[in-house]
């Protein structure tokens, strides 16, 4: 992952990493989503600049390389960030429906 660090320093001017969501939490997805629309301008530069080196990062079996490929041909596609941002904002709802549910002042009445 040396390429990625060397890569976000120049735009961020830090390291930074993406977490992954659990599966049972809507905030964790939330998050995990907004995090990668951030990092969109990160993962373009890394996506055009250094591919091979992506690649390499995965080893050698070829289930690895091909599901790294799909990752790097979604990174290059427009319509997936577009996307991303359009289930960032469904789930920014819902998100607020669960806590508003969970909370003690909630009332069905």
């Amino acid at each position: 992952m040396a390429c990625c660090k060397t890569s976000i320093d120049p735009v961020h001017g830090k390291t930074s990493g993406l977490t992954l969501p659990v599966v049972t939490r809507w905030g964790s997805h939330y998050n995990a989503i907004k995090q990668l629309l951030q990092s969109q301008q990160v993962m373009n530069m890394l996506v055009l600049e250094k591919p091979g080196e992506l690649l390499k990062s995965v080893g050698s079996k070829k289930p690895a390389k091909d599901k790294a490929e799909k990752m790097l041909d979604l990174a290059r596609d427009s319509t997936f960030w577009s996307a991303l941002k359009v289930v960032l904002d469904q789930l920014g709802l819902l998100l607020i429906a669960v806590r508003a549910m969970k909370s003690e002042q909630t009332k069905l009445d």
